[in-house]
Parts: structure tokens; sequence; C-alpha cells
């Protein structure tokens, strides 16, 4: 497989319509939708500041261009607004029409430079007597692609997410490097620097997840002894407990989903943050017995604690969360 160095994008003539997407993923619903979205969303967050809603713009359509033809004119406008396009490359892609017309209006516009290639299913393997991927199997390109190439071009193995999308994430090893291979070249940066950020960035937002979870945990704590103090001070009672339940609904479920796309977390970590989490709402439970929203808060909360900690591969935290949820 082979690397090409990162090149910055490219320079825009006066007057020209600036691209607004920086990758464009062309793929085989048939088989690749799943993968195309976990590898959108992945590529779109590495080394993204916390302040940020994405670092790149990845443009992936959801549409079936076979059953509306008529959508083509609007997908040829956004490959046009494209400054690279990323191939699935697979023999369903290989076979469909619409992704070799998608590949053939992007390499006339933007030359075969800006084409970046995945894998997901078939074989790949470069020829240098030939300067072509050997075609003696069934090769995963369409037909645009045959004999285009004047060196290898970069092109990354994700065959082992096809049959298992629930795999990719940043938390895998190999389809965070794989994304960043691609990522690294779109960005214009090496890619030793591009996994230095996102490490970085990890390491803040676990932080910050630390910060949020002693924040719920003190608002739990402050709504369950409010909820004891005299009826003169009941208004205040009811306000903070308010904010405690908004506190719940607006931040809990984006710490267990944000804290499974954190590379390398260790487990003692993990556990520490999601026990805080717990222990606030499990006093807001205690503090309204039968309030059936937290009830039902809670129970949601466990589930999502069940996802993150089979993610991190501890499946007894796992079970025993599913259980009590």
């Amino acid at each position: 497989m082979k690397h090409p160095s990162p090149t910055a994008g490219p320079t825009q003539a006066t007057g020209a319509v600036r691209p607004v997407y920086d990758a464009f993923i062309s793929y085989s619903q048939r088989g690749d939708k799943a993968v195309a979205r976990a590898l959108r969303t992945v590529i779109q967050t590495i080394g993204k500041p916390w302040w940020k809603v994405r670092s790149l713009n990845v443009f992936l359509d959801a549409t079936s261009l076979s059953a509306a033809p008529s959508l083509w004119q609007g997908i040829a406008d956004k490959l046009d607004r494209s400054r690279y396009l990323i191939l699935l490359a697979s023999p369903e892609a290989a076979a469909s029409k619409w992704v070799d017309r998608e590949v053939a209006h992007f390499i006339a516009e933007n030359g075969i430079d800006r084409l970046l290639i995945a894998l997901t299913d078939g074989e790949l393997a470069w020829d240098e007597d030939i300067h072509d991927f050997r075609s003696d199997a069934a090769l995963p390109l369409p037909p645009s692609l045959h004999g285009r190439f004047a060196e290898e071009p970069l092109w990354v193995d994700l065959r082992a997410f096809r049959d298992d999308p629930a795999l990719a994430t940043k938390s895998n090893q190999g389809f965070l490097h794989a994304s960043l291979d691609l990522a690294a070249t779109i960005h214009g940066v090496e890619k030793a620097d591009l996994y230095s950020e996102e490490v970085r960035q990890q390491r803040r937002s676990v932080r910050l997840a630390y910060g949020v979870a002693v924040v719920v945990a003190g608002l739990g704590i402050g709504a369950g002894i409010a909820a004891w103090i005299a009826t003169t001070e009941a208004e205040r009672a009811t306000r903070n407990f308010a904010i405690a339940k908004g506190t719940v609904d607006d931040v809990v479920f984006d710490i267990a989903q944000g804290l499974r796309e954190v590379e390398g977390m260790r487990l003692e970590s993990l556990r520490t943050i999601l026990d805080h989490v717990e222990e606030a709402v499990s006093r807001l439970s205690e503090a309204a017995a039968d309030d059936t929203d937290i009830m039902r808060s809670r129970g949601a909360m466990l589930g999502e604690f069940g996802d993150t900690y089979r993610a991190a591969g501890d499946r007894s935290s796992a079970l025993a969360a599913y259980r009590e949820s």
C-alpha cells in the first residue's frame, strides 16, 4: 500500500467557485452504506477541536441514483465542489454504473491524483511492471479507473469492517489508522501530526468528561438535599431539581456516547467517569422515587453505559448495566 506525500488543497482561480466539501464519498449502497457512514463520521472528527462541529466537511449521499436518476445533476454539482473523492472499492461498486459515472466525472474535472480508495471487498494488488492493479481476479474498481494510474494511488483496507460495521469507530485501532491515512491527505498534513492532534483532543475530551461528571454529581447531590428542605424553600428546591433533571437529559447521553469514541482509554478511567454520572442520577431517583421521567432516563442511561462498556471490551460491566437497565 503506497502513501503519497500529503498535498495542500487546490489553488482557486480568481472568480472560481470555492469547494464546499473537502471530500465526496462514492460507494455502492448494496453493501457499504454502514461502512460509508462510519468512515464519514470518523474522518470528519479526527483532530477536531472540542468547539468545532467537524474538522472536515465530507459529502455522503443517502439516496439511490438507480432509483432516481433525475438526481444526477445535483450529485454532479456536489462532485464539482469537492476537493477529493473517496471511492469505497468493492465488486458492487465496480458493477455500479452510477459509481463509475461519479468517478469519471470527478477525475475529468480534478485529475486522478485526488482520488483516494478504501477497499471494502475484493482484492487490490499493484503491479509495478504494468503500472496498474493486477486484474487476474475480478478487479473491484469501476471501468473508468482501468489503466488510468501512473503510480499506485493511496488506498486503505476496510474489508474487516464490512461484515461488522459496529467495529468501525475511533476506538478500533485498525479503523482509526485507515481513516487517518485518508484524513491526513485531505488535510494536507503528515499522518503522525494529525494523530498527535487527535490524541491531544481526546485527552482534552476526557478531562472535560471528568469535569462534567463532577458537575452532574454536584447537581444531583444538591437536588437531593434541596428536596428535603423546609417548605419555605420549596420554590428553590423545585428550581434546583428541574435544573438537575435537565442536566441529565442534556449531558449524560453525550458523555456515554462520546467516551465510546475515545481511543485507548483505560477501563479504570471509564468506570470512574460513568460511576460519577450514575451516582448523580441515582441520587435524583432517590429524591423523587415517583418521578417516571427520571426512572426512564436512568434506564436509558444504563443501556448507553452498557454499550459504552461493551465497546471498551468490558463485557461483565456491560452485562451488569444491561441487566439493571
